[in-house]
């Protein structure tokens, strides 16, 4: 694993019976076509949230969760726009240059989900490794 990832999350997930995992922190994301299209119709201070679709509200967004393969490399990244923070691993010099996790929205995002785009828009890399697991 490279040691140059300035904000890594692993895929937080929880076993929904018979040893079926499924994507616990739905925070930790790869936005789409279709979440761009929603962000750029939407006001400047409304957040895009994930995780309401039984509510009808569809992001787009993938979560880092739905990227899981069983038998993938544990050390594959990909690169993340969002992350969670059930567990998240962020070099402390971004820190120390500044990032924080926005308590106001940012791109349509807050918390530890702007952040991480936060982290991007600073130039530092952010990613996910879907096959590195947390159990929740």
């Amino acid at each position: 694993m490279s040691q140059n990832i300035d904000v890594l999350a692993p895929s937080c997930m929880f076993d929904s019976g018979g040893g079926r995992l499924q994507p616990y922190d739905l925070n930790s994301f790869v936005e789409t076509e279709e979440t761009r299209r929603i962000m750029k119709e939407m006001d400047d201070d409304e957040v895009l949230v994930d995780g309401y679709e039984w509510l009808g509200v569809r992001t787009g967004r993938r979560p880092l969760g739905t990227f899981y393969n069983p038998k993938g490399n544990r050390t594959e990244m990909i690169g993340l726009d969002g992350v969670g923070a059930t567990v998240l691993l962020v070099r402390g010099d971004c820190h120390r240059e500044g990032l924080t996790f926005p308590t106001v929205p940012y791109k349509h995002l807050i918390e530890s989900e702007a952040l991480g785009k936060l982290a991007q828009d600073m130039g530092f890399e952010v990613k996910g490794m879907p096959n590195y697991v947390v159990r929740h």
